[in-house]
């Protein structure tokens, strides 16, 4: 690699506009959509469904909730005066969470989960090392049934806007006595005079109204009188007149989550990209939550070190139609820490690159990538108050053109910190970029406080140079199982590479942050003086 020249920029000549999106679960969802479990979570997990401030898990004897309180946090706030993360990190941020359940007692050992209704849009899951974990074409349904709860009993599980609903359906020769719910977690439980089942949570009250009970015979609708029971925190039903038990009787309660301020699972975007049909890739962090393993109030840290009732943030790539009406899939990507996304691009192949930092040391990685292993570093936190409590690494990886599989993926870095420069503006610390070569192979370029990169001799600039932060460029074969050579770029000060392209020659240019008055290449460039603190960079 040969530098031709390089310059300053001031801020006032040059503007990078940065597009961010968002996107989230809220009261606007017009149903809701249930998961199935093929590995990813917990065994005992069946479907999993998201709504506005809770999370359902599904299992064979009964269901459980994980509340979550609403996170307070500016996605716009600019930490300006924080130019070295490490250093500085004024706030953590507590989130409060209350897990219940409850459990169908004396239910049939046959009992039968059986969705329905399948969605086209399916998700993928690529989080740890353990490729047992993976799973791929999820499938996500509308409903789901209990086939045979009790003896001649179904429980249907669907929605209705962020309302999650159970019908049981009574068929001829059952009991409406054989349905109990045992309630576990919950701070109170009570029947109000209004007849609604009120469950008092650590984080407020949640409202069960009154079941609607009835009967279609024929095309007529017969309403049927019902009340709840409650002993010692079995919740029943009791019908309050007959019904014709040669027709199905329908128990339909309503569980409302809109009476306490609840948080959705967030999204936060950082990056797009579109294929060579025009779908568009929407990429950033999911805040998403673990099944909860005890039933009660606690609380963790945003985006702090992992702990046994995980908020930590994984990688989220949603894939929609072009003309943004339909989901196509999602992939969740990440390890047992952190991970914020830097860039996307697609490939001629509809195959999906992706770069980013992560802190975990079972990111997963493939069989023959060019480095497997966590390289470590220091602990560090982000201008959005996320933790890297082992430091942080490049990681870098291709997905296959449906997202269901790992075309190759792998680490990138030295001792230090890679992937993470200093912050300006929100987010500027994992600004990094993407490049491809005629031939497929792929470039990067970010940042870097490691003196020990691999690769790196002979190259343009081999060691490090800068008081505390480089920009870098590596090059990867299209599989990323080679590293084909990395250069520093940086001087005595500190400096930000955070994006690339290519002319038709393949020349590399190089655009980022610097504070040195010494840049190597800025002798022959447009602006050859630091005009200030900081200033924008263009090398070539």
């Amino acid at each position: 690699m040969r530098l031709v020249s390089a310059c300053r920029v001031s801020f006032f000549a040059i503007l990078i506009l940065n597009i961010t999106f968002s996107w989230s679960n809220d009261n606007k969802i017009a149903n809701l959509s249930y998961i199935e479990n093929k590995g990813q979570w917990n065994e005992k997990v069946k479907f999993k469904v998201d709504m506005s401030g809770a999370t359902a898990f599904l299992e064979k004897d009964g269901i459980t909730y994980l509340l979550s309180d609403k996170i307070e946090h500016n996605h716009q706030q600019h930490e300006k005066k924080a130019l070295l993360i490490e250093e500085e990190h004024e706030i953590e941020q507590v989130i409060r969470y209350h897990a219940y359940n409850f459990r169908w007692l004396n239910t049939n050992s046959t009992v039968l989960l059986q969705p329905s209704v399948k969605e086209k849009a399916y998700n993928n899951y690529f989080i740890g090392n353990d490729k047992s974990k993976w799973a791929s074409n999820v499938s996500i349904y509308k409903n789901v049934t209990y086939k045979n709860l009790y003896n001649q009993i179904d429980a249907k599980v669907y929605s209705t806007g962020n309302s999650m609903k159970i019908d049981y359906v009574v068929k001829k020769g059952a009991k409406v006595s054989d349905i109990q719910l045992r309630y576990n977690g919950t701070d109170n439980i009570r029947i109000s005079n209004n007849g609604q089942l009120r469950i008092t949570t650590s984080l407020g009250e949640l409202v069960e109204i009154q079941p609607y009970v009835y009967q279609n015979i024929g095309g007529i609708v017969t309403i049927i009188s019902c009340k709840y029971t409650l002993t010692d925190n079995v919740v029943s039903f009791k019908l309050l007149e007959d019904y014709d038990k040669n027709y199905d009787l329908i128990i339909d309660p309503t569980l409302i989550f809109s009476t306490y301020s609840g948080s959705p699972v967030d999204n936060w975007g950082s990056s797009s990209t579109y294929d060579s049909e025009g779908n568009m890739f929407l990429g950033g962090i999911s805040l998403g939550t673990d099944y909860p393993t005890t039933m009660g109030a606690f609380q963790t840290t945003f985006g702090g070190p992992l702990d046994s009732f995980s908020n930590n943030t994984d990688i989220v790539i949603t894939k929609f139609n072009n003309i943004g009406t339909n989901r196509i899939f999602s992939t969740y990507l990440g390890g047992n820490n952190n991970e914020l996304l830097s860039s996307l691009y697609c490939t001629p192949q509809n195959e999906l690159v992706v770069l980013l930092v992560t802190g975990s040391p079972n990111f997963p990685t493939t069989v023959n990538a060019y480095d497997t292993s966590f390289n470590y570093g220091f602990p560090v936190y982000t201008s959005m108050n996320i933790y890297f409590d082992t430091g942080v690494d490049v990681a870098l990886t291709k997905l296959s053109s449906n997202g269901s599989a790992l075309v190759g993926s792998t680490f990138f870095g030295g001792s230090g910190n890679d992937g993470f420069g200093f912050a300006y503006n929100y987010g500027d610390e994992t600004r990094s970029d993407i490049a491809l070569t005629s031939d497929g192979d792929i470039i990067i370029c970010s940042s870097t406080n490691s003196y020990d990169l691999p690769n790196t001799s002979g190259r343009f600039q081999p060691n490090f140079g800068g008081d505390f932060r480089d920009g870098f460029i590596a090059r990867f074969n299209s599989n990323l199982s080679s590293n084909k050579w990395a250069t520093y770029f940086g001087s005595t000060a500190t400096e930000n590479a955070n994006g690339i392209a290519l002319d038709k020659n393949e020349n590399i240019s190089i655009c980022g942050l610097t504070n040195s008055v010494d840049l190597p290449g800025s002798n022959v460039g447009l602006n050859q003086t630091l005009m200030g603190f900081l200033m924008a960079m263009l090398l070539r």
